[in-house]
C-alpha cells in the first residue's frame, strides 16, 4: 500500500473517531423545569399559584402552564424565555360550584421548548381540600421503571378500611409518554392488596431523561370525596447507536495505524 493511501486511511479513521467522540460527549445542556403549586379555597373561590423555575443549565422557551382541577382545564398565557435559575409565577382563579366536600386532585402541567424548538413537558400532582379534609383508607405505592420504547408501570393499593371500595385509578403522564388505557376502575376488599398495571409507551422522550409520573386513586363515600396521589419515576434507557458502541475499537485502530505510519516513515528515511 502506498504512503498516500496510508495517509488517506489514517485521515478517514481519525475523522470517523472524532465524529464518534463528538456524538458521545457533545451536549447542549440540561433542560429541567420544577414547579411549586399552592391552592387556597375561600368561600366559593379557588385561588391557585404556580411557580415555575428553570432548574436546568440552559434556557427554556415558550413556557405555558396548564391546570386540571375538578375535571376542568385552565391554561396560562404563553411566556417567552426562562433562563437558568429564573422563575415565573402564574395565578389562576376559579369559581366553585356545588361540589362534595373532601379531597380532590390538582394536576399541573408545564410545556416548553428548547432552543431548537423541540417540545418538552413537566407534570406534578397534589391534592386540595374542599370544605373538609377526608381520611383515606387506601395505602398506595409505585415502582420506578426504566424503559426504552415501552414498559409497564405498577402501583400497589391496600385497603386498610373495613368496607369494600370502588376505586378509580387515573394515570398522569408527561406529553412525552402515553398509555393506551390510562384509567382503571376496580374493587378492593377490606385488608386486600391489589397491583394495578398500566402499559406506557415512549412517544417523544429522549434517552437518559427521567420523568416523574403519578397515579390518582379516588372514591366517594356518601357525601365525601377521597383522593390520594401516588408517584413513580420513569427513566429512559440510553439507546447507544453503533458509533457509540464501537468508538473505542476504532480509536485503537486509528492509534495502531498511526504508529505503523510513523514506523513506515522512519524506515523510508532510513532512521
Amino acid at each position: 500500500m502506498s504512503h498516500r493511501r496510508i495517509h488517506l486511511l489514517i485521515f478517514s479513521l481519525a475523522l470517523f473517531v472524532w465524529m464518534c467522540l463528538y456524538q458521545s460527549f457533545a451536549s447542549g445542556g440540561i433542560l429541567q423545569i420544577s414547579t411549586t403549586t399552592t391552592a387556597e379555597v375561600t368561600e366559593n373561590l379557588l385561588k391557585i399559584k404556580v411557580t415555575v423555575t428553570n432548574s436546568g443549565s440552559v434556557p427554556s422557551h415558550d413556557i405555558q402552564t396548564h391546570l386540571i382541577v375538578f375535571g376542568e382545564k385552565k391554561s396560562s398565557p404563553l411566556r417567552g424565555k426562562l433562563n437558568r435559575d429564573q422563575s415565573e409565577t402564574f395565578f389562576f382563579r376559579k369559581t366553585l360550584h356545588k361540589s362534595k366536600k373532601g379531597r380532590y386532585p390538582l394536576i399541573t402541567r408545564v410545556t416548553f421548548h428548547d432552543s431548537n424548538n423541540y417540545p418538552f413537558s413537566a407534570v406534578s400532582c397534589t391534592t386540595l381540600t374542599l370544605k373538609e379534609d377526608s381520611s383515606f383508607d387506601l395505602l398506595c405505592s409505585g415502582d420506578d421503571v426504566s424503559i426504552e420504547k415501552n414498559g409497564i408501570l405498577r402501583f400497589s393499593v391496600q385497603n386498610r378500611g373495613q368496607d369494600t371500595r370502588t376505586i378509580q385509578a387515573s394515570l398522569v403522564l408527561p406529553d412525552e409518554l402515553s398509555s393506551p388505557l390510562p384509567q382503571r376502575v376496580f374493587l378492593v376488599e377490606p385488608d386486600e392488596e391489589k397491583t394495578i398495571i398500566f402499559e406506557i409507551n415512549n412517544f417523544s422522550a429522549l434517552s437518559g431523561a427521567r420523568y416523574p409520573v403519578f397515579c390518582i386513586f379516588e372514591y366517594e363515600v356518601e357525601d365525601i370525596h377521597h383522593a390520594e396521589v401516588c408517584e413513580s419515576l420513569v427513566e429512559m434507557v440510553e439507546n447507544e447507536n453503533w458509533f457509540q458502541r464501537t468508538q473505542m475499537f476504532w480509536l485503537w485502530v486509528a492509534i495502531i495505524l498511526g504508529v505503523i505510519l510513523v514506523a513506515c516513515q522512519f524506515k523510508r528515511k532510513g532512521w
